[in-house]
């Protein structure tokens, strides 16, 4: 039985890329093993499914058949995965999601809390992390990532935006001459990790835009370590504007001017999407739009 399966999602692939090198490359094989899996097929069968030529290949009356029933036991295998990632009487179980400090903190951790207040059985796992974790290794069901990803193998989707602020605390900037792109230089500027040691910015207010280039003299590998020092008057800080806006003690150090929109997204290894994951998307979403 579970050759006769693989059979049957081998030959759903190669119909659905519509060659053999495009099949052969979705599934990590070699073509020769991948026509060697067909003629198996075809032997088993005792009919031939395919008529292939060195352009194109050709749906037999039997092929199309066979095809329509490979997509139809798919879908029920996917159905029967998703009834039991579900539970019946409401959101439970496990889930373990990644995203960066400055979205975790403001964004995902209140947006989960919520849920769990509303399904008590939703047992959380949540990972503060600038780098980016392989979500199949790390067994993660969901990551909320800054910019898009170029993993093909993952879902993504946008869940908003936002714009960075140059902050500083006040003794620091009555300290320090106005910031300027020329008086950039007499700054101490704090980097996160994942920041270069120097630092282009180009901020606008709308009808100005100045690029700031920035060298860092202090460094920390999080954000709430880059906040610490901020507010202690180490330097400038460039952070996320829905973060300076619960930061008392700290200011915009060039008032009114920010980035341009930078992109949010979450993505997840699944198809189709558990209905736990689904809701944790959508509230993070909500989350990030009454923030932003």
């Amino acid at each position: 039985m579970q050759d006769h399966l693989r059979h049957m999602m081998l030959f759903r692939t190669l119909v659905d890329a519509g060659t053999l090198t495009a099949a052969a490359e979705q599934l990590g094989l070699s073509k020769s093993v991948l026509s060697q899996h067909l003629k198996v097929l075809e032997q088993a069968l005792g009919v031939q499914l395919l008529q292939r030529t060195t352009r194109k290949q050709v749906l037999t009356p039997a092929g199309q058949e066979f095809y329509r029933r490979c997509c139809e036991i798919e879908r029920q295998v996917d159905s029967a995965w998703q009834t039991a990632r579900d539970n019946q009487q409401g959101l439970s179980g496990p889930i373990r999601i990644t995203a960066p400090y400055a979205l975790m903190d403001a964004v995902v951790a209140p947006a989960i809390a919520a849920l769990v207040a509303q399904h008590p059985e939703i047992q959380p796992d949540l990972i503060a992390e600038d780098k980016q974790l392989n979500l199949l290794e790390q067994r993660i069901d969901l990551a909320i990532r800054v910019g898009e990803s170029p993993d093909s193998s993952l879902r993504q989707r946008k869940l908003g935006e936002f714009s960075d602020v140059l902050a500083a605390c006040e003794g620091y900037l009555q300290s320090r001459p106005a910031l300027t792109r020329d008086s950039a230089g007499e700054h101490d500027f704090i980097r996160n990790a994942w920041q270069g040691q120097t630092s282009e910015l180009n901020l606008s207010n709308g009808t100005e835009s100045h690029t700031i280039q920035l060298r860092a003299s202090r460094s920390a590998n999080n954000l709430n370590a880059v906040l610490a020092l901020a507010r202690a008057g180490a330097g400038l800080a460039y952070i996320p504007g829905f973060i300076l806006e619960r930061e008392a003690g700290l200011t915009e150090a060039m008032a009114g001017f920010s980035s341009s929109a930078v992109n949010v997204y979450a993505l997840h290894p699944y198809q189709p999407l558990p209905k736990l994951v689904q809701h944790s998307i959508d509230g993070i979403e909500q989350q990030l739009q009454t923030l932003t």
